[in-house]
């Protein structure tokens, strides 16, 4: 993927295959600022987001999160999931 297009283009196959994974890697990141002591936090910024696999759980340890990707269409997958688990924050 060489454009924001690009990653437009491909982001309902990525958050599929997000949201298929049984993986616990958000879990182990948690866990692992959890023990560094860098959360909970007052602001958590989300780099290269996607359509918000981290940030979204990040969301209960943080008074705001803020994500960041050069692709539009991961940021309104995100905004939607975010929506749709009523996590406003």
């Amino acid at each position: 993927m060489e454009t924001p297009h690009d990653w437009d283009e491909f982001a309902s196959l990525y958050n599929a295959i997000q949201n298929e994974s049984t993986l616990s890697i958000e879990e182990d990141v948690i866990a692992e600022l959890r023990r560094q002591h860098l959360l909970p936090a007052i602001t958590v910024m989300d780099l290269a987001s996607g359509s918000g696999r981290f940030a979204l759980p990040l969301a209960q340890y943080s008074d705001k999160v803020i994500l960041l990707d050069w692709s539009k269409e991961m940021l309104r997958l995100a905004q939607q999931a975010a929506a749709n688990a009523q996590i406003t924050n």
